[in-house]
């Protein structure tokens, strides 16, 4: 079971002791879709920086320009315009002009937007915190709602579509999520990141305009030693569950989850839920000797800290599925940032990879 200390020491002790990571890590790949199983055993070579198909796929934690910065023109800021207030930056382009996911994340929406005529929402995870970005005008888009993306995938194309004057795309940041946060001016942002197609240094976390969250959003988000293009249970993005390997109620919920961050997959909440409490929930999740409670297990200080209304029903509630599950994503994705730092600065290694230290971090007391 989890706390909320999740220090250095506590994290290294809690391997040293024996707890049974190997087990989740083993239940995971049974939960794993055989299809993204094999494509997580092919993780030789490849840069991950190169064009697959129409995409211009960063190393997992970057952040980048929506766009080729050499087909497209700055034709309208962020702020108050015609009277009102333009929460974004418009970007010139061809129709049908390729526009790619700036960060990994989850799609949150695809489609019919006022306004915009089509859009797409992507939800990311940095440093630990919600951020979102909003892509509009678009002319056709590329994904489906709950779909896990990788930077520099294409998601959509530039389009003429809604209130427009032309085409363009219309590009916004969301600290905190368009749900409960603000948006903000992505011009630093957009101004500082990398085209698609060009490899950082380092992946690095956008510089937020928001003072509250700048500093939280500069926590590494790439996992060690783990190639751009390949994929492995809570090592990269975007594996899926097997049909049938979850109960119905918990599947929709765990593939959220598993989006919200390049290292936490939804096979490794899986079978996290699986060893921590056995998919009980509501009155069938017993709160354990350490007080610990829900499907996932949380100690109330870091409920305190993470638990929310995930599910929209007016309620925070530990036993919920979806306030727990998505509680459990959020909190592993901090763990997995703090981890990720250590191991980029030389304080830990992670000879088998950084899995085991995410997870110690959750079970560590």
């Amino acid at each position: 079971m989890e706390s909320k200390n999740s220090s250095l020491l506590v994290v290294v002790l809690a391997v040293a002791v024996g707890i049974p990571m190997s087990l989740i890590i083993l239940l995971a790949i049974l939960f794993q879709d055989e299809q993204d199983r094999a494509v997580a055993t092919d993780c030789a070579g490849g840069s991950g920086s190169g064009a697959i198909g129409g995409d211009m796929l960063a190393p997992p934690g970057s952040f980048i320009k929506p766009v080729d910065p050499s087909l497209v023109s700055f034709t309208s800021g962020f702020g108050e315009r015609w009277g009102e207030e333009h929460q974004g930056i418009d970007l010139a382009g061809p129709i049908g002009t390729p526009i790619y996911a700036a960060a990994d994340g989850t799609v949150v929406d695809a489609g019919p937007a006022s306004g915009f005529g089509q859009w797409v929402v992507l939800d990311h995870v940095l440093g630990g915190q919600l951020f979102s970005t909003v892509y509009g005008h678009i002319d056709t888009y590329l994904v489906d709602v709950g779909q896990q993306v990788r930077a520099g995938q294409q998601i959509a194309t530039i389009g003429n579509r809604g209130e427009s004057t032309g085409p363009h795309l219309h590009w916004e940041t969301w600290p905190g999520g368009r749900v409960g946060g603000s948006a903000v001016d992505p011009t630093p942002q957009y101004d500082t990141a990398p085209a698609p197609g060009q490899t950082p240094d380092a992946p690095d976390a956008p510089a937020l305009s928001d003072p509250d969250v700048a500093d939280l959003a500069q926590a590494p988000l790439v996992s060690a030693g783990a190639a751009a293009d390949c994929t492995t249970a809570g090592g990269g993005v975007g594996d899926a569950l097997a049909a049938g390997s979850v109960p119905p109620e918990f599947a929709p919920w765990i593939s959220q989850a598993g989006g919200l961050c390049p290292q936490i997959t939804p096979s490794l909440l899986a079978a996290q839920l699986q060893a921590e409490n056995g998919f009980r929930y509501g009155d069938d999740a017993p709160v354990s000797y350490a007080g610990a409670g829900g499907p996932a297990q949380f100690m109330p200080a870091t409920w305190a800290s993470y638990g929310a209304d995930y599910d929209g029903d007016g309620t925070v509630d530990i036993n919920s599925i979806g306030d727990a599950v998505i509680a459990q994503g959020h909190y592993m994705c901090s763990i997995a940032g703090q981890v990720d730092a250590w191991i980029a600065d030389g304080s830990v290694t992670a000879p088998n990879g950084p899995t085991e230290l995410y997870l110690a971090g959750y079970n560590a007391r």
